[in-house]
């Protein structure tokens, strides 16, 4: 048996794990509970737990970036297409608005047109011939 002073110096070489990494560790890899971290880390010294950590980290890692990327680019992608639609869809207002300044500035020009002639400051030939 172990002297219980022994035990608790052993206890403190075991490094202790933030709550964060092992939440990710537990939900990316489901055939490695956290049960058998602690029991590999009873049983292995703390090379092999530290191997055990960077294992875990590299596979966690890789799969993370993929599916964070994949993510990140579905969600850049979506976001791209709809500017793309909304674009189209201003552009297609600002030439519908532009037209109707056309015909407003031609109707105007044609309500002076009539005012000058009506009010006798221009003959309404001469308008013509301009």
């Amino acid at each position: 048996m172990m002297n219980p002073r022994k035990q608790k110096s052993q206890r403190a070489l075991i490094p202790q794990m933030p709550e964060d990494y092992m939440r990710v560790v537990q939900e990316s890899s489901p055939a490695l509970p956290l049960k058998s971290l602690h029991k590999a880390s009873k049983k292995g010294p703390k090379s092999d737990l530290a191997q055990l950590y960077r294992q875990q980290d590299r596979s966690m890692s890789s799969a993370q970036m993929e599916s964070t990327v994949a993510k990140e680019y579905r969600a850049l992608r979506h976001k791209y297409l709809l500017l793309e639609e909304e674009s189209g869809n201003l552009g297609s207002e600002l030439r519908d608005v532009e037209d109707e300044i056309k015909a407003l500035e031609d109707e105007k020009l044609q309500l002076l047109d009539q005012l000058v002639v009506l009010e006798g400051l221009v003959d309404p030939s001469e308008l013509h011939n301009q």
